[in-house]
């Protein structure tokens, strides 16, 4: 990251998507601890960014227990190409 910051390069942070299941099985503490962590490189690294929250699909949108169908890789890779756009107007 500081080489990034250094070169003014852009880091975006994508959650992967998380079947129903496995979303259940992560502690309300750990995901905490993540957002802590990743709001504390935002602070420190001006051109870090987290695009998304912790992401978790419709059990549908999956094909099996962790990779998701190709309609629910469609409608994940849509939001994340628009966040990253909205945040990109707001990178200094």
């Amino acid at each position: 990251l500081r080489i990034c910051k250094e070169r003014g390069i852009d880091v975006y942070f994508v959650f992967f998507p998380l079947n129903p299941a496995s979303a259940s099985s992560v502690s309300p503490s750990f995901n905490q601890k993540v957002r802590d962590f990743l709001a504390d490189r935002e602070k420190r690294f001006s051109r870090f960014r987290v695009v998304n929250e912790i992401y978790v699909g419709k059990r549908e949108s999956f094909a099996d227990q962790d990779h998701l169908s190709l309609s629910g890789a469609r409608d994940f890779s849509a939001q994340i190409v628009s966040r990253i756009q909205d945040e990109r107007e707001r990178l200094p």
